[in-house]
């Protein structure tokens, strides 16, 4: 698995955790509680569609290099 696209899942798990942790937590339900869990879900949407699309190139250049050398 590409080093870069393992590192990004990686970090964004991590933020996964934070925001269960954040929502189950004993914390007040405040404004600035919600306004850090939007961030978090907005960071990891956006992380996550990177990796997507990093997928996709990747398995693209893969295809071609295979129709290529066949």
């Amino acid at each position: 698995m590409n080093s870069i696209v393992f590192s990004e899942l990686s970090r964004d798990i991590k933020k996964l955790y934070a925001l269960e942790e954040s929502i189950i937590g004993d914390h007040s339900e405040s404004r600035e509680l919600r306004s850090r869990q939007a961030l978090l879900l907005s960071d990891v949407i956006q992380s996550l569609h990177k990796v997507q699309a990093t997928l996709k190139a990747e398995a693209q250049v893969t295809m071609v290099e295979r129709q290529t050398f066949a």
